[in-house]
């Protein structure tokens, strides 16, 4: 199993409840909205938020160029 590197983010997570369901689940990029292919993602590991009382995790992934903010 591959292990995933911790990544340095040079821009804060948007917040989860204004990303579509693609950004939450990690199709797509949590800052740009593209789409992902495989081994071009950084992965941001896991994050939570609170919605209606409960805690829900989430596993925001990131265009390589986003994550240093690169991209908009």
């Amino acid at each position: 199993m591959k292990e995933i590197d911790e990544v340095s983010v040079a821009r804060e997570l948007p917040d989860a409840q204004g990303l579509s369901s693609r950004q939450l689940r990690g199709v797509e990029c949590v800052f740009c909205g593209r789409d992902l292919a495989l081994g071009d993602v950084r992965d941001l590991g896991q994050q939570h938020y609170v919605v209606y009382g409960s805690r829900v995790s989430w596993f925001p992934r990131a265009d390589p160029a986003c994550v240093t903010g690169g991209a908009s």
